[in-house]
Parts: C-alpha cells; structure tokens; sequence
C-alpha cells in the first residue's frame, strides 16, 4: 500500500474512497486480490516451488501466501494446485 501512496499524488483517505466508488473494495484489498490472482495463476502455469510463487506474488514469505489462500479459498496453495491440475 505504502509503494502505492509514494507514487500517486493524493492523500490515502482520497485514495481509498475513489478505489471504493470505482470498485467497491479498498485499495488493501485489491492488492490483496491482485497478489492471490496471480499466486493462484503461478501455481497452475508453473511448476515453481510455492515459496518462490509466494515472493513473485507480492507476500513477504509463503507463511503469508497460505494464510491468505486459507482465508480466501479455503484450502492450502498445494491443495490448490493439486486441484487445478487434476485432470477434469
């Protein structure tokens, strides 16, 4: 978020009730769902470790990357390329 603000020329507050008008989510939680997009993306593409995936995605480390896969749809990164990958 931080990286975000430095580059734009209006203040957070400003900057997050245009995100919500335009998206009707914040600004935090469309990073949020950029770095899980493409996390989710990489694991299905790619056959990168998930810690890897993890940094490539924006998350400090893949304690983080799980987490937010757990709370977002609700099983691990493995489990989900696992999933995805499985044959239809």
């Amino acid at each position: 978020m931080e990286a975000v603000l430095d580059e734009v020329p209006i203040g957070r507050r400003s900057l997050e009730r245009r995100f919500r008008k335009a998206l009707g989510r914040g600004l935090a939680e469309e990073i949020r769902q950029s770095q899980l997009a493409r996390a989710k993306r990489l694991l299905v593409e790619t056959d990168l470790k998930v810690a890897t995936i993890a940094v490539q995605s924006g998350y400090c480390d893949f304690r983080h990357m799980a987490q937010a896969f757990r709370q977002g749809i609700g099983i691990s990164p493995s489990a989900f390329r696992q999933r995805e990958r499985a044959p239809h």
